[in-house]
This record gives C-alpha cells, structure tokens and sequence, in this order.
C-alpha cells in the first residue's frame, strides 16, 4: 500500500521549540542552521518520507541533536552549518552517501529507538 503524502505544517514553530531548546542547553544555533534543518525536512515531506507532525519533530530533533552531538565532539557550543552535515553523516543508514530528502525514513524514523540511546539530548528535544 502506497504512503500517502500528507502537508506537513508547521515547521517553523518546531523548529524554533526545538533550537530554543538547545540554548537553553547552552549552545547557539545559527538562523542557516535552522534554515538547513527545515530545508532537509522539508524536501523529505515533498518526496513522502514524512507524513505526520509526529515524523516532522523526530527528523528535525534528530539532526539537530546529531549536530549538536558533532559540535560538542569539536569542543564548541555552536552548531553550524557543517555540524548538522557532518551530524547526517554519522546517522545516516548508508554513511552519508545518501541524501536526507531520501534516507530520512530509513535513517531516523525508523531508527528512531536506537537514535534515543545513541544520540544525547535527543530524547529531550523530541518532547513537545
């Protein structure tokens, strides 16, 4: 049975809970951060690997806690650009090799239990 496409809204609310959520945790996250996270999920949405608000907070929190995972690998409070790409790689199914627009299911949604344990502060984001 095919997935049915569904438009997902509100990406800008949950991306903003879930970045001030990260400063609340001490880091800073640039606005192109941001940018790069909803670009990221939102060409998963259009392609149909994401179909409910409930996937939108989990892909949005998971590449957000990876790349606040990479950041604080470089000893650094600030997550960039290259944090959240180098963060996709080391979650990502294929190592990186496949884009998020269409390894996004695959890669965090249904790894979504093993991301909760590998990926610190994930857990934390993912609540509303």
């Amino acid at each position: 049975m095919p997935r049915r496409r569904v438009a997902v809204k509100r990406t800008d609310i949950t991306i903003q809970n879930k970045v001030e959520k990260l400063k609340n945790k001490g880091y800073k996250v640039f606005p192109s951060t941001e940018q790069l996270v909803k670009q990221y999920t939102s060409r998963a949405s259009e392609k149909g690997l994401i179909t409910t608000n409930e996937e939108l907070l989990v892909c949005q929190s998971a590449l957000l806690s990876a790349g606040a995972k990479t950041a604080t690998e470089s000893k650094k409070k600030t997550v960039t650009v290259r944090d959240i790409k180098k963060g996709w790689r080391s979650i990502s199914i294929l190592g990186g090799n496949c884009p998020p627009h269409k390894c996004m299911r695959r890669s965090i949604i249904e790894q979504k239990d093993k991301l909760l344990r590998t990926l610190p502060g994930f857990e934390d984001l993912i609540k509303e």
